[in-house]
């Protein structure tokens, strides 16, 4: 069975992320641990908003790329600082 996707942002309007999957759909912060495949001690947090209570038809890891890359894209991030790593 093939997982429900987040809507595209684009449609929904730009600088605008989604608040709700369905009309019977509720939502609630959740939050990703995203981690580099080449070597998983690091990491990044992020929270996003998506479809509660959970329903396993939703793709949830997509729902969390996707939010990240709308963050990404309408500069709603900013970096705090940024610093060498000791070795």
């Amino acid at each position: 069975m093939t997982k429900k996707s987040p809507p595209d942002w684009k449609i929904i309007g730009e600088g605008s992320a989604p608040t709700k999957y369905s009309s019977s759909s509720r939502v609630r912060w959740f939050r990703a641990t995203l981690l580099d495949a080449a070597n998983p001690d690091r990491t990044i947090v992020y929270e996003f908003e998506a479809p509660f209570p959970v329903d396993p038809d939703i793709d949830y890891e997509q729902w969390a790329i996707n939010a990240l890359l709308h963050a990404l894209s309408s500069n709603t991030l900013k970096i705090r600082d940024i610093e060498p790593i000791e070795e």
